[in-house]
This record gives C-alpha cells, structure tokens and sequence, in this order.
C-alpha cells in the first residue's frame, strides 16, 4: 500500500509540473501573439497619420499669394490724376506791400525726411506709409494749392506768393508750414523749399526740389 501511494504522489507531482509548464508556455504564446498584432496596429496608425492632408485650391491660391505679393492684383490711382474738388471760399493772409502771384507746378517729396525730435534721418515711408510713393504736393495758378502725402487722402486750401515766399493754409483755418530755401528767377517759381509736418519741436521736414 505504501509502493502504490509513493507512485500516485509522484504522478500527482509530475501532472502539477506540466500543467505549470503548459500553462507558462501558453502565456508566453499569448504575450507574442499579442505584441506582434499590436507592432501591425501601430504601424498601420503611423501610416494612416502621416498622410498629408489634401488641399483645397483655395487654401493653396491664398498661402501663394502671401508669399509672392507682387502677384496680387492692386489698382491705384497715379497721384495728381484723381478729381479734386477746390472749395472757393477765400483765405485772408497778411501782406507786406509787395507783388502777390502763383503758379502752376507739382513737386514730389525726397525719400529722406528729418525727424525733428532727434535729428536723424527717416524714410517717407517711415512716417506716412506705403501710400507715400504716391504723394505730391500741387500749386495751382488760381491760389489754389492741394496735397496727399499719406492715406488721408486729398487735402486743399490756397496759398500766395510774395516775395519769393509762399504762404499758404488748409481749408478751412490749418496752416501749411512751408519754407522756400532756393528760388527759380526764371520760373518764377520755388526751386527748393521745405514742409513741416507736425510740430516744429517734433514733426518731420519735408525736402522738395523742382523738376
């Protein structure tokens, strides 16, 4: 009775054995099954995300046009072309007894302005902006006189010459500070001169010369 009890523990032991066994290879088993299947998932999210997305054309004419800017279609009108109107009321200015006249002529501002609070030397475009490439300043032989230096568009007012120095006021009451530094005797016009804007103390000068 003895023999048969050794014999059944030992088969009891060894059927313990190769169930553990087993079992630890079927967990293996599973653990590979498992991290090969999820190597194909990952991959397969991979390529799905770094499909690039398609455009629309409209995406693509707008990203185009930013980057070159020179293919935008712009329309503008060429400075001292557009209407103007004139406002007829007169302005009064102080004279000095001598002989008051006009005359007809556009001058186009340097590039170079001074900033007066400093000193130092600026563009145009630095104080009025694109929209300066465009800006004049026009005399007409009636007294009238017009400018559009930034995006404010035309401003009017009348002006007057005497003794080769001009005078000359906004509409309705804002004066224009301007200084003729050099006269053309046989024009009868200003050959050089300079135009505040702003403050003495703060502004900029403008520097115009004849054509």
């Amino acid at each position: 009775m003895a023999g048969n009890y050794q014999t059944d523990k030992k088969r009891t032991v060894v059927i313990t054995i190769l169930a553990v066994v087993i079992a630890v290879l079927i967990g293996v088993s599973a653990f590979f099954i498992y991290s090969y299947f999820s190597q194909k998932d990952d991959k397969k999210s991979k390529n799905t995300s770094s499909t690039p997305k398609e455009q629309s054309s409209s995406d693509v004419s707008t990203k185009d046009e930013a980057k070159n800017p020179v293919n935008q279609h712009i329309t503008e009108i060429p400075a001292g072309t557009e209407d103007v109107t004139i406002p007829t009321e007169e302005i009064q200015f102080d004279t000095h007894g001598g002989e008051i006249t006009y005359f007809n002529a556009t001058y186009i501002p340097h590039m170079e302005v001074e900033d007066l609070s400093t000193g130092s030397t600026v563009t145009l475009r630095d104080v009025f902006g694109q929209e300066s490439s465009n800006g004049v300043i026009t005399f007409n032989d009636d007294g009238t006189f017009f400018t559009n230096f930034d995006s404010s568009g035309a401003q009017t007012g009348r002006y007057q010459v005497e003794n080769r120095e001009i005078s000359a006021t906004y509409y309705p009451d804002r004066e224009l500070n301007i200084t003729v530094t050099k006269w053309n005797e046989e024009t009868k016009q200003p050959a050089e001169f300079t135009i505040i804007v702003g403050e003495e103390s703060n502004g900029y000068k403008l520097f115009f010369t004849e054509n």
